[in-house]
């Protein structure tokens, strides 16, 4: 940080803007959230000008030109905060590098993919805490309601189920979420069989358009299927563990990795 402030200082720092950033307001404060970083910064609004002006790198004489209607000490502060918040990036810099990989991978769903990155990684409490300590883990915001109500609306009466237990009907009300799994090993026929009913081919369909499109029981626009699933075999007979990617179109695992354990 040091090189970096002495560079700063002299005007030599060549810097442009991270793309990875979006602005917005809170209860009239300026917000700039980093979505690379996760970081979320108050700011003035004479800022989002000092972004503005390095979206081409330039240097940071230039930009106590640009804004000589302002101290060099208040518009070198900062840019140095800036710096420090990876809003502005040193050219050729890993931190550039990383940033210039985001935009050419992410382009087409930029800005709003930058949920993705605010939102992954999340922290999770350890496991032996009591529920005291995980109460206070929680955000203070007051939970939502659990159901949602239109006040006003007009209310009509549904009729009662009919009582009828069909098969569908056994199915749905059958399931139920588990977090305690067996240790008993799983066979091959029965990961293969889930594989194939849920993320297999079950078909295909001739379109003038596109051509021949699979068809699958999990849902996908235009029959893209751009979910690709992983297998991570830990206890299956006849199949050593490791980690493995389910080839759809051939009903097969292809093996990335061995030697897989529950750690």
């Amino acid at each position: 940080m040091a090189k970096r402030t002495e560079l700063a200082v002299n005007g030599a720092l060549r810097l442009r803007s991270a793309r990875c950033q979006s602005v917005y307001w809170d209860k009239g404060e300026l917000r700039i959230v980093n979505y690379l970083t996760r970081g979320t910064f108050a700011a003035s609004p004479i800022l989002l000008e000092v972004i503005r002006f390095f979206f081409s790198p330039k240097t940071i004489r230039n930009a106590m030109l640009e804004f000589d209607a302002y101290t060099p000490e208040s518009v070198g502060e900062a840019i140095l905060e800036l710096i420090k918040a990876e809003l502005l990036l040193e050219c050729d810099s890993p931190e550039a590098a990383r940033d210039d990989l985001l935009d050419s991978s992410w382009q087409a769903w930029l800005p709003a993919g930058g949920y993705h990155f605010l939102a992954k990684d999340g922290p999770f409490p350890k496991g032996g805490l009591s529920i005291e300590q995980k109460l206070w883990t929680m955000p203070r915001t007051p939970q939502p309601p659990k159901f949602k109500t239109i006040e006003g609306a007009e209310r009509i009466a549904l009729p009662p189920p009919d009582g009828k237990r069909d098969s569908f009907f056994r199915t749905l009300h059958a399931r139920r979420t588990r977090r305690a799994f067996s240790l008993a090993p799983a066979s091959l026929a029965s990961v293969a069989k889930l594989l194939q009913t849920t993320w297999g081919v079950q078909g295909f369909i001739k379109t003038k358009a596109f051509g021949s499109l699979p068809l699958k029981t999990s849902p996908s626009g235009g029959a893209r299927h751009p979910i690709e699933v992983y297998l991570m075999a830990l206890r299956v007979k006849g199949l050593d563990p490791g980690l493995y990617h389910y080839d759809a179109r051939g009903h097969a695992l292809e093996r990335i990795s061995s030697g897989a354990t529950a750690r």
